[in-house]
């Protein structure tokens, strides 16, 4: 991992305390249990090391409409020798009530795909990510914390299926400066299984159920031009 750095989405896990905080304060309009993540974009400008110091920060971005609820994003930099060299916005939704203010972005699908790899997933893949990340959100840790919130059965955590697929996607010598963006469409299923397509730009990739039928998630992999005051 030092020759690679580190990957695009383990910024977002150091700084999800961070969210957590955030959204239990006492004036943050939604309950914290049940919310669900829709979208995420990941912007980073220099190769990260590992055990270098960043300087985080986090803030709330907009509220704006969905037609299941409200959705609000948090905003999170990675800062380095005052520099900013990593960005993300997430974007989460309160299902229930009237939407407001803009509309959530949507991702267009891509050319033609084909499958690159199949995943299995175990039952209890939403609690050990929870280990790691945090994110003990009931609807990731169990069946019940799950249906109490319409959900059949737990579901894996939009940032696990994002990660796997960056997995995937980033090659040997790993990504100096890029941007990864997903939509998450469809909840995926603990226990169960999924595959992961490509398009033939290398860019654009879907994660959908084994038949290839049922979309979970849609997304971009792009490289950007990196910071070249950054050594």
């Amino acid at each position: 991992m030092t020759a690679q750095g580190v990957p695009l989405t383990w910024p977002h896990i150091l700084a999800f305390p961070m969210h957590l905080r955030l959204m239990m304060r006492s004036d943050f309009p939604f309950p914290l249990a049940g919310l669900v993540h829709l979208h995420n974009r990941i912007r980073q400008y220099a190769r990260l090391r590992p055990g270098e110091a960043l300087s985080p920060h986090v803030r709330f971005g907009r509220l704006m409409s969905h037609e299941r609820g409200q959705a609000f994003s948090i905003l999170t930099t990675m800062g380095r020798d005052g520099v900013v060299v990593w960005e993300a916005e997430s974007l989460y939704l309160k299902r229930g009530g009237a939407g407001c203010g803009a509309a959530a972005p949507e991702m267009e699908a891509a050319a033609k795909m084909t499958q690159h790899q199949s995943w299995s997933l175990p039952g209890d893949l939403g609690r050990r990510y929870a280990r790691v990340s945090g994110d003990a959100n009931p609807i990731h840790t169990s069946a019940l914390g799950a249906r109490l919130f319409g959900f059949p059965r737990a579901i894996a955590h939009g940032m696990w299926t994002q990660a796997r697929a960056l997995a995937a996607l980033t090659p040997p010598d790993g990504l100096e400066a890029a941007e990864i963006e997903v939509s998450f469409r469809t909840p995926l299923l603990l226990p169960g299984a999924a595959a992961l397509f490509t398009a033939p730009n290398h860019r654009d990739f879907e994660v959908r159920d084994p038949t290839g039928e049922r979309l979970h998630m849609r997304g971009r992999l792009s490289a950007l031009a990196p910071l070249e005051i950054i050594v």
